[in-house]
């Protein structure tokens, strides 16, 4: 075991209300980097601002904390990776896309925007859908129709106020 599965086997058996705020603090500081980790994880394949999936991680970190049980001889990492996880796939799939795009679709998307932040690196404002191709080994229609469908796929409000 590690301090933090002592840390929450302890949190769970203390009686004093001070010391156990003391250890849920400890518990969650401790735990923000595993939050961190998978959340810009997820927010690079979704592209997807990952602050707010930080935030929606730190409540399924919370969540691990109050069902973790010691004994069921489960690391605390382990269990906590599931609850973070679970809790941002539900935010992404509740919150952010209206449309559920095939898996094959979300994957061409992640290769492209890798792409294109590779070519903006290496100093190109703006890449064409040709230089795209030539770096994805794509076809340009291919691109231009993937691209098109993500732009469909992000909503607005009906409210919004047009500039």
């Amino acid at each position: 075991m590690n301090d933090t599965d002592d840390l929450v086997i302890a949190y769970k058996k203390c009686k004093d209300s001070k010391k156990k705020k003391m250890m849920y603090l400890n518990i969650i500081e401790s735990s923000m980097e595993l939050v961190k980790k998978i959340a810009t994880g997820i927010a690079i394949q979704v592209n997807i601002s990952n602050e707010d999936l930080v935030q929606v991680g730190s409540i399924g970190l919370i969540k691990a904390i109050e069902f973790f049980d010691a004994d069921k001889n489960t690391k605390f990492k382990t269990y906590a990776t599931y609850f973070i996880r679970g809790e941002i796939k539900h935010y992404l799939r509740d919150k952010v896309s209206m449309i559920k795009a095939p898996r094959e679709l979300q994957d061409l998307v992640f290769k492209i925007s890798s792409v294109i932040k590779k070519l903006k690196l290496e100093g190109i404002d703006e890449p064409t859908e040709e230089q795209i191709a030539d770096a994805t080994g794509l076809e340009q229609e291919k691109i231009h129709k993937v691209m098109e469908l993500e732009l469909y796929k992000s909503t607005i409000s009906l409210d919004q106020a047009i500039s």
